[in-house]
């Protein structure tokens, strides 16, 4: 469908306009994007890359001033948008023009459900449903440097080049399948989290250390997380940039130590915590709680561990997802995409899981498991095994 494989670079407003006049009646488009995110809140957009029946076409955001047209598109129902895990896409689409794309088709989330491992890398994609090879040595490159070389125009095109064909296989498959519908409904979901900004209480909420952590250590936690969040927003970086959430712990851990102490520790050491220990000790040590502390705290103050029958029952209906996915032959990793099965404060399956296209799959009985916490009872037999719900 593609009718010229050499793309053409678009880096000004005539060679854009040209481009925006020659896809007036355009039906479908593949699309990807490059984009530098070290150390940034919201990512540099350097490149878009698109497909359609007129061939390859690399734009160049940073150069063009106003790329409103191609945003329209996006967002346009009637155009079909074709990606490959494009969920990052979508997320810096929306942060930078707010733009929430509709009618898309991703290649990986589709792969999924026949039966591909998920999430599938787009090189391995193609070598196994096309047959076809794509080089990978320019992944890791700086997409902000004009000219880009060779090299670079050359991934970037293949990155697009083949997402037609991959969509012309897989939503036939999808159709014989009669899994065309919940692979619509799940595009929709992806684009949807893709365009809800996660912010510092969710985090919160799911920080996984919660349950070991007592009320002043909770705190702790919910103060370094909506600081570093108000920094990265001000300075425009990234919240790892800011501190690595990996590190929140260690803090929580020698909070009590001097700044003296924290620099001869061997994970402390570093000029981020350094420069800002005095700030922690001044957030260990407020004993002043706001109202929105105040409830946040009282939603995670009853976390609990799980008994051991409550342990017992979550990891055999967990065993049942993965026995129904393996049924359908959609790997169980796609199932639970996002669930959040790990979140301290979860105290049953999440709604998201019981419904949709996933209750349809899981069926209503074991929808009815999921949703009740009754205690279960194992009959081991010779040949068998009777697992039933305790009233």
């Amino acid at each position: 469908m593609i009718n010229q494989t050499q793309p053409q670079f678009v880096s000004n407003q005539e060679d854009f306009d040209q481009f925006i006049q020659q896809h007036q009646d355009v039906t479908w488009l593949g699309f990807d994007t490059e984009f530098i995110g070290e150390n940034r809140l919201i990512p540099l957009l350097c490149l878009i890359q698109i497909s359609s029946e007129h061939g390859i076409f690399l734009i160049d955001p940073i150069a063009l001033k106003d790329i409103s047209p191609l945003l329209a598109w996006f967002e346009d129902p009637n155009i079909l948008k074709i990606t490959h895990a494009g969920n990052n896409d979508y997320a810096l689409l929306y942060a930078l023009y707010t733009t929430k794309p509709k009618n898309v088709f991703d290649v990986q989330i589709a792969a999924g459900f026949l039966g591909h491992p998920y999430p599938v890398g787009f090189q391995r994609m193609i070598k196994s449903v096309l047959g076809r090879s794509i080089g990978k040595a320019a992944s890791i490159t700086d997409w902000s440097i004009r000219p880009l070389s060779e090299k670079q125009l050359v991934y970037a095109a293949d990155d697009v080049r083949h997402l037609y064909d991959l969509w012309d296989i897989f939503s036939a498959t999808l159709k014989d399948k009669k899994m065309y519908d919940w692979a619509q409904e799940e595009f929709k979901l992806m684009v949807h989290k893709a365009t809800v900004s996660s912010n510092w209480k969710e985090e919160f909420f799911k920080f996984k250390q919660l349950p070991k952590l007592h009320t002043n250590e909770k705190l702790l936690i919910l103060r370094l997380l909506q600081w570093r969040a108000q920094q990265a927003t001000e300075k425009n970086i990234s919240k790892d940039a800011i501190f690595p959430q990996k590190m929140l712990m260690e803090v929580v851990k020698n909070i009590k130590q001097s700044k003296n102490e924290i620099s001869k520790h061997r994970l402390l050491n570093r000029s981020k915590v350094k420069r800002n220990w005095s700030l922690f000790k001044d957030f260990w040590a407020k004993s002043d709680k706001s109202d929105e502390e105040k409830e946040m705290l009282k939603i995670v103050s009853n976390i609990k561990r799980k008994s051991p029958e409550e342990n017992l029952r979550y990891a055999f209906l967990k065993l049942m997802i993965k026995q129904r996915c393996y049924e359908y032959g959609i790997p169980d990793s796609l199932v639970v995409n996002g669930m959040g099965l790990s979140n301290p404060i979860l105290e049953n399956f999440p709604e998201a899981l019981t419904s949709g296209w996933r209750g349809k799959m899981l069926g209503p009985t074991l929808v009815d498991w999921l949703t009740h916490k009754s205690p279960l009872n194992f009959e081991f037999e010779k040949e068998s095994c009777v697992v039933t719900r305790r009233r």
